[in-house]
Parts: C-alpha cells; sequence; structure tokens
C-alpha cells in the first residue's frame, strides 16, 4: 500500500493497514488507533467498495463522490461509537470537547464531532430540546420585538419587548377617568 494508510476490501472482505499504522495503534496514537477501527467499521457496515485512508490524488476524488462520503461517514459515525460510547461518556450538557478527549485519548477533531453526538443522544434520551444557533435566536427576538408571534424562543432568550402604549383622542369619561369607545350607529 504505497498511498493508503490502510484499506477495506468489501469484494474480498479484508482489511488492509499499513505496518506503520498498526505499530502506532499498538503505541496508542489517536489516529492510527482511529484508522484501523473505521476500517473495521466499513466491514461491519458491509460497503462493497474498497475506500482508502489516505490523501493521495485517487482518496481526494474519491471523497466527492456522494456515495462514498456517505459510506464514510457511516463508518466514522460507527468508529467514533465504538471508540467512544455514550455510556462511558459521563455525559451531562456541561461537558467539553476537551473532557471527551482526554476520556477516550481522541484528537481534537474527533473529539469535537463526538460531543456533538453524544449531546444529540443525551437530549433524545431526556426529551431536550435542541438550542437553536444564535443567529436564530436574535433573528427571532427581533421578530418579536416587532410584534410577531414567536413561540420558539423560551422566555429567558426574550429580550425586553417594548409595548407600545395605546393612543386616544378625545376627553376621558367624566366618571371613571378612562378611554372608551363608544359605538355610533346601530347596535
Amino acid at each position: 500500500m504505497l498511498d493508503a494508510e490502510a484499506k477495506y476490501n468489501g469484494s474480498e472482505r479484508k482489511i488492509f493497514i499499513r505496518e506503520s499504522v498498526y505499530r502506532g495503534a499498538e503505541d496508542w496514537i489517536d489516529r492510527h488507533r482511529f484508522t484501523i477501527v473505521h476500517e473495521c467499521a466499513h466491514a461491519l457496515l458491509n460497503h462493497q467498495h474498497e475506500r482508502k485512508r489516505s490523501f493521495s490524488p485517487q482518496a481526494a476524488f474519491e471523497k466527492k463522490i456522494t456515495s462514498i462520503r456517505r459510506d464514510e461517514s457511516e463508518a466514522n459515525r460507527l468508529a467514533a461509537a465504538i471508540i467512544s460510547p455514550f455510556h462511558r461518556a459521563n455525559f451531562s450538557l456541561n461537558t467539553t470537547a476537551e473532557q471527551v478527549k482526554h476520556r477516550f485519548d481522541l484528537c481534537d477533531l474527533a473529539a469535537r464531532a463526538r460531543l456533538e453526538t453524544l449531546s444529540r443522544i443525551y437530549r433524545r434520551l431526556y426529551n431536550l430540546p435542541r438550542p437553536l444557533p444564535p443567529g436564530v435566536v436574535d433573528l427571532l427576538s427581533q421578530r418579536r420585538r416587532e410584534g410577531y408571534t414567536v413561540a420558539s424562543l423560551p422566555p429567558q432568550d426574550i429580550v425586553a419587548i417594548r409595548i407600545r402604549q395605546p393612543e386616544y383622542t378625545g376627553d376621558a369619561c367624566p366618571v371613571c377617568g378612562a378611554f372608551k369607545m363608544i359605538r355610533v350607529g346601530l347596535p
């Protein structure tokens, strides 16, 4: 394998791993561990086409094909779930990517991606709503201030709304002091 760290051949159902990657995984190098688990994920998911984990021009071209991107994404998600399972994460919504990184010996990029997945699993498990992106919160707050009905914002995200006081012309009621509209014409 001149241009690949590892590859899975679906027709032969074999995984080929470069010796340096295997030794790196034995030395607990996070990228090499992930590479091996990723290729195993291709086998578990029964992907049929040969994929290479490399930086070659062919690998760059393969990443543009939709089915290959889908297979790679599936293998990445399964590999991350195998390396850092939810039940071992001690996860809460206050967990940081740095904590996930140290708990499972992941690289920064993998830890951030896994943190998003763990938070999604946690929210589904406890039936918690997904937080809105800040730009959406700003837009909805502005619309609410303009008088539109916005039900998507929880109360703590609502910026004080300026309520326009009604304007009246004419004289107040001499008895109660209130302004009242009196219907003129047919009842």
